[in-house]
């Protein structure tokens, strides 16, 4: 998320720092053109002058990592910072998921009032300063349950 005025990028220069330009990195559908079966696109002259994965974009790098990475680690001893927020937020709600299945309590998303999983989506675009996150991509349904739930506000 970024905001402000002078310093913020529009979004094809965004997209472009990204790694997440139409046509380029992504096809007219938002596709990946990068996978793992063409190495990420992965550039090793860049390696060799210091990109560290040789693979453009942060959200490029990330996805090459969840989708080699393997067999579940031990993250007990990572030492996650401030930039890791929703990485900490998530593992707390999935260690207290965990704990209410033990406890015999009903599993995370499957009691009302709850969004059905095809309504969950992400949100990415240019918006004027003042609009309220919390509403951006949210499905009609998705807002009615936060309401009612006193979470999230009314869309403007």
């Amino acid at each position: 998320m970024a905001w402000g005025a002078d310093g913020v990028p529009d979004q094809e220069t965004w997209r472009k720092f990204c790694g997440a330009q139409v046509g380029i990195d992504v096809d007219s559908k938002f596709r990946k053109v990068r996978s793992r079966e063409n190495h990420y696109l992965q550039d090793r002259q860049a390696m060799k002058l210091g990109n560290f994965t040789g693979i453009q974009g942060i959200p490029n790098q990330d996805i090459a990592m969840w989708e080699t990475m393997g067999q579940i680690a031990d993250r007990s001893r990572d030492r996650l910072g401030t930039s890791d927020i929703a990485i900490i937020e998530f593992r707390k709600l999935m260690v207290r998921a965990a704990h209410d299945i033990r406890d015999g309590r009903p599993a995370i998303g499957t009691v009302d009032p709850r969004i059905p999983h095809a309504m969950l989506r992400s949100y990415e675009g240019v918006v004027p300063k003042g609009t309220d996150w919390r509403v951006l991509g949210a499905a009609e349904e998705e807002l009615a349950v936060s309401l009612a739930l006193g979470s999230m506000p009314t869309r403007n």
